[in-house]
């Protein structure tokens, strides 16, 4: 079933469902002009037949061509592969703890609007190279890169230590790569797979955990901060109670996230097909 799903969720990142709509209502509007048509030019009577072959015919190849190509500001360029974005998983392959938890972290771009309305191109490249920097960072943390929503991407861990260490990862690398600002957002508690999909208020409360965040920074609940205190290699720093509106008014005191080693150098190969020389210099 998480096959099935992923492949389902893989036609429609491919705009394949789209096309094929598109298609229809062509192919529609196609017929019935040609059953005024052929009429009025006196053709044979098979013509209306032809056509409707010719179309029928063209389904599949529009189909392999949009599931090969997209459409995009800069002209018809070739769909890029998921390079295992969307992990196949299950109820038992959902990274947990002991305890049965999982370490939610949510990672988002910050003034990613404001950017996409500057220039859309430089932004979308910007989020599709944020997802080519993580997934070598996923494999070495042991995690799963679930969900991109947007500017946001949704990665589960089984270890909170790993969680925090992916995340400080990740942004001091970012900082080499662009201006342009992450918040992250980790917090940790019990999830449940269902229908291809991850559900719980951990994810949403750790949505609303990144948006305390500083820019280029990480934001962790009490929950978290409880398993990471004593690591020599982090430094935590409490910002107080917080309340949050829509999940029953619930209150945590949050922390802030703090690199005590000094950056370290990584020897980890980043894909750069997806991004051009002037998104280092995006504002």
């Amino acid at each position: 079933m998480p096959g099935k799903i992923n492949y389902i969720q893989e036609l429609k990142r491919r705009k394949v469902f789209k096309s094929a709509g598109f298609y229809a209502f062509s192919a529609f509007i196609i017929m019935q002009v040609a059953t005024f048509i052929v009429p009025a030019l006196r053709l044979p009577d098979w013509t209306n037949t032809l056509i409707l072959v010719l179309l029928l015919l063209g389904f599949p190849i529009a189909m392999i061509f949009a599931w090969i190509y997209d459409r995009t500001p800069e002209g018809i360029v070739k769909t890029d592969e998921m390079d295992g974005e969307l992990t196949s998983i299950t109820e038992n392959g959902l990274p947990r703890d002991s305890k049965g938890n999982s370490a939610i972290v949510f990672l988002d771009i910050d003034g990613l609007t404001k950017l996409m309305n500057q220039d859309e191109k430089k932004a979308i490249d910007l989020v599709h190279y944020k997802h080519k920097v993580i997934l070598p960072f996923i494999e070495k943390y042991g995690g799963l890169l679930f969900k991109q929503a947007g500017d946001g991407t949704l990665c589960i861990f089984s270890d909170s230590a790993k969680a925090v260490c992916f995340s400080l990862d990740i942004l001091q690398m970012w900082k080499s790569i662009s201006p342009v600002k992450l918040k992250v957002g980790i917090h940790l508690d019990n999830l449940v797979f269902e229908h291809g999909e991850i559900l719980g208020k951990g994810i949403n409360f750790t949505k609303k955990i990144k948006d305390f965040a500083e820019l280029g920074g990480i934001c962790i609940s009490q929950a978290v901060s409880n398993i990471i205190q004593g690591r020599p290699d982090v430094h935590t720093s409490s910002i107080g109670e917080k309340t949050f509106e829509g999940i029953v008014r619930y209150k945590d005191v949050l922390c802030a996230v703090f690199m005590k080693k000094k950056a370290q150098k990584w020897d980890i190969k980043i894909p750069k097909k997806h991004i051009s020389e002037n998104i280092i210099r995006i504002m």
